[in-house]
C-alpha cells in the first residue's frame, strides 16, 4: 500500500507546531506593522525568536511526521500530554501569582519547580537540590540583567519583589 505524503493534521505535534508558526506570524506581523522601532524594540526580537523556533518545531514535526508514515510499525504514545500537563499548570500558576509575588520571585520558583519536575536528578538527592537552586538563583540574576539593566523594563513588582 502506498502511503500518501501529505501533511497528516491528526498528528498532535504537527498541529501544535502550526498553530504555534500562525500564532508567531501573527505576532511578528503585529509587532512590525505601524509601529515604533525604539518603543517595540523587545517585542520585536520575541517575536522574531518565537517565529523563528515554531519554524524549527514546524520542520522537525513534519520530518517526525514523514518518518512515523514510513515506519508502519511505530507506536505513537498519547501520554505525552500528561507529562506537560504538570508545566502548563505550573506555567498557569505563574502568571496567576506574578503580580502578586513579583516577577523575579515568581520567577525563581517557577524555574525551580520546572527543573525539579523534569530534571533527570531525582528530587530526593541534596547535592542535586543546592544545584537546582542556584541554578534558578542564576537564572534569576540573568532575568534581571536582562529586563532591568539591559532593556530598562520595569517588571511587575508584588510582595516580595
Amino acid at each position: 500500500m502506498i502511503k500518501s505524503s501529505a501533511i497528516n493534521f491528526k498528528n498532535s505535534e504537527l498541529t501544535t507546531a502550526f498553530y504555534s508558526f500562525l500564532v508567531a506570524g501573527l505576532f511578528c506581523f503585529l509587532s512590525f506593522y505601524d509601529t515604533d522601532a525604539d518603543i517595540y524594540l523587545f517585542p520585536r526580537i520575541i517575536a522574531v525568536t518565537l517565529l523563528v523556533f515554531s519554524v524549527i518545531l514546524l520542520i522537525s514535526s513534519f520530518q517526525l511526521s514523514r518518518s512515523y508514515l514510513k515506519n508502519s510499525n511505530s507506536n505513537v504514545k498519547n501520554g505525552l500530554f500528561l507529562k506537560i500537563l504538570p508545566g502548563l499548570l505550573i506555567g498557569f500558576i505563574y502568571m496567576t501569582l506574578m503580580d502578586v509575588v513579583g516577577f523575579y520571585t515568581s520567577a525563581f520558583f517557577i524555574f525551580l519547580a520546572f527543573l525539579l519536575l523534569y530534571g533527570k536528578r531525582e528530587m530526593t538527592d541534596p547535592k542535586a537540590f543546592i544545584k537546582k537552586v542556584a541554578i534558578s538563583i542564576g537564572f534569576v540574576f540573568v532575568l534581571y540583567l536582562l529586563f532591568w539593566q539591559g532593556l530598562h523594563v520595569r517588571t511587575p513588582i508584588g510582595l516580595l519583589l
